[in-house]
């Protein structure tokens, strides 16, 4: 468990590294829900709530901020005005283009101080443990090394 938990906290900097990098102003929580849009395309309000774990009025609250950020828009359905979908901006698809780019090479220069035989044994390790998450790839990533 310690490893693991050692683990996700070196995952979790890499993350933060990378936003700060491309000077997004989101926090973890704000990004997750950039890449849930990104990946899922345009969705309603609850359906990216309950991607994320969260109530609805917190999706509100956090989408409010994006859209304030000008990384995500608020449109309505024609045939049903009372359906808010949420789809990313040029700006939000740019922010999570940067980022995930940023944290492959962070990814890659970590990896790269490991042997070939140990960088197998972790892609084999991580994608066992993003299948027991039900975690899905994201943006054609070709690794579950990405967040």
């Amino acid at each position: 468990m310690e490893a693991v938990l050692t683990v996700s906290r070196a995952l979790v900097a890499v993350a933060a590294r990378s936003i700060a990098a491309v000077g997004g102003d989101v926090t973890l929580p704000q990004y997750r829900a950039l890449v849930l849009i990104a990946a899922r395309g345009p969705q309603r309000l609850i359906d990216l709530a309950d991607a994320l774990g969260v109530n609805r009025s917190t999706a509100t609250r956090m989408c409010d901020r994006l859209v304030g950020k000008g990384l995500v828009r608020r449109s309505r359905l024609p045939n049903d005005r009372r359906t808010v979908r949420i789809s990313l901006t040029v700006d939000g698809k740019a922010l999570v283009d940067g980022v995930t780019k940023h944290r492959r090479t962070d990814l890659a220069r970590i990896l790269s101080h490991m042997a070939a035989e140990q960088q197998e044994a972790v892609v084999a390790a991580l994608t066992a443990f993003a299948i027991a998450a039900d975690e899905k790839p994201v943006l054609g990533e070709e690794s579950v090394l990405d967040l």
